[in-house]
């Protein structure tokens, strides 16, 4: 039972989270659209990428290695279940990790984020910050829900 309440709760999570985390990113373009009159262009996105990759080599090496391992055991769960048709114990297992994974990188991706929004000419106002970063961390945590939920079934 609460491995579905916990399941329920992450997949809530995940779709309020995004829900917040596009209504902050559309708050931004606004404020940035008051304040220059123009939206951004490629350039000014690019400027800013560069910024964030300048100053967050730790943290793009971290992401890349979490998604390499995130990509061999999204392939491992996909051969044992996919083409043995046998749900094993490991295969929960590998899908709880997946989530886990998720979950990590999320955040990796929004210290990133944050690190390049420190160092860009236009810093938006606190409150669309705030809102971008709690849509991500709310779905970073309906990720570890439902990593959660994979570890009770595995259990009980």
């Amino acid at each position: 039972m609460i491995m579905y309440i916990l399941l329920g709760l992450g997949a809530l999570l995940i779709f309020t989270g995004r829900l917040m985390a596009h209504m902050g990113l559309q708050n931004e373009k606004r404020e940035y659209l008051n304040k220059f009159g123009r939206e951004k262009t490629k350039k000014e996105y690019q400027k800013i990428e560069f910024r964030m990759c300048k100053e967050s080599s730790f943290y793009k090496k971290l992401l890349y290695i979490v998604i390499a391992l995130w990509i061999a055991i999204t392939i491992e769960v996909i051969i044992t279940v996919v083409l043995f048709m046998f749900a094993s114990e490991s295969s929960v297992i590998s899908a709880a990790v997946l989530f886990f994974l998720l979950t990590i990188s999320k955040c990796i991706g929004l210290f990133r984020y944050n690190l390049g929004l420190k160092k860009s000419e236009f810093v938006p106002i606190n409150p669309t910050v705030q809102q971008l970063n709690y849509g991500n961390f709310i779905i970073a945590v309906g990720f570890l829900f439902i990593a959660l939920s994979l570890i009770i079934s595995y259990i009980g």
